[in-house]
């Protein structure tokens, strides 16, 4: 089941990757405000849109950013939904500097088993499947010149997920020997608390180098192998977190509570995570109380 799903999420990114590049190469973002004062953009909508229609023939509960959250009381014996985030790294796109992703996850039993990031304008996919491994595949143009006469069949069987692992790349990727250690934070939220955090990383890792990165590639990096952690030292929604956590831990790395070191789970009656470490298994790092 897992396999089929994965494949109908990759061809939902997919098209909502289309729908985005659409407006993204206009130049031209038109920008309102959500009622908790965050923006929003056509580009969420029509990514929402698109996503719902290409899974609704799986026939499985959906929530999204851009969308009507369902009441705890309505979804808190859900045991397999779709969580997703169409435009992560709003305020990326609004700046057009291409750190923007599309999000999928699929949610079993309060963990992420099925993980889907698409990086739309860097040609990225990453994608995973509990069990199979994390794989990342480039090089593609997300472009459809014709949403009303596109062959969305052959799309859909190119999106096949043994078509689509066969020829990408299994994460974690070879490790470059002189790489220092690296740290990926946001290019949005740096708050006091991380920085000072981040000065005792450096007192552990005085090679240490930053990699700032917007929206859910910064879980990519990670999983990939060219970042050794990502520290979250401020909220984020489950939405944010599960597709890139599915992507994480199939890479080997983890997706941590930063203050009890336990992992992060789904489905809460608030959706707001706690603060986050995303690292890779063994990697030694301050405790997030020690001067914070």
């Amino acid at each position: 089941m897992r396999l089929e799903m994965v494949s109908q999420a990759i061809y939902a990114a997919w098209v909502a990757s289309a729908r985005v590049m659409r407006l993204y190469r206009t130049g031209r973002v038109d920008v309102s405000l959500k009622s908790d004062a965050t923006p929003v953009t056509e580009a969420d909508r029509q990514s929402d849109k698109a996503i719902r229609e290409c899974l609704a023939m799986t026939m499985i509960p959906l929530f999204s950013e851009e969308g009507r959250v369902p009441a705890y009381e309505e979804r808190r014996d859900w045991d397999l939904f779709w969580m997703v985030d169409p435009v992560d790294g709003t305020k990326e796109f609004i700046n057009l500097n291409g750190e923007f992703t599309v999000n999928i996850a699929l949610i079993e039993d309060n963990k992420p088993t099925v993980g889907v990031i698409a990086a739309p304008d860097k040609g990225l996919l990453y994608f995973s499947v509990l069990g199979r491994g994390a794989f990342r595949h480039e090089g593609i143009d997300f472009t459809i010149a014709n949403f009303d006469s596109y062959d969305y069949v052959a799309l859909r069987k190119r999106c096949d997920y043994e078509k689509f692992r066969s020829t990408s790349q299994k994460l974690p990727l070879p490790r470059d020997r002189d790489r220092p250690f690296t740290v990926v934070r946001s290019r949005s939220h740096r708050a006091p608390e991380l920085i000072d955090y981040l000065a005792r990383v450096q007192r552990m890792y005085p090679n240490m180098r930053e990699e700032i990165c917007g929206s859910s590639l910064k879980f990519c990096l990670v999983a990939e192998g060219s970042a050794d952690c990502y520290p979250r030292i401020s909220l984020t929604s489950e939405w944010d977190t599960a597709a890139g956590q599915a992507i994480v831990e199939e890479a080997g790395r983890k997706v941590l509570d930063f203050a009890t070191r336990k992992p992060i789970f789904y489905n809460k009656e608030s959706l707001e995570n706690p603060s986050l470490l995303v690292c890779e298994p063994d990697v030694k790092l301050p405790d997030l109380s020690e001067g914070v």
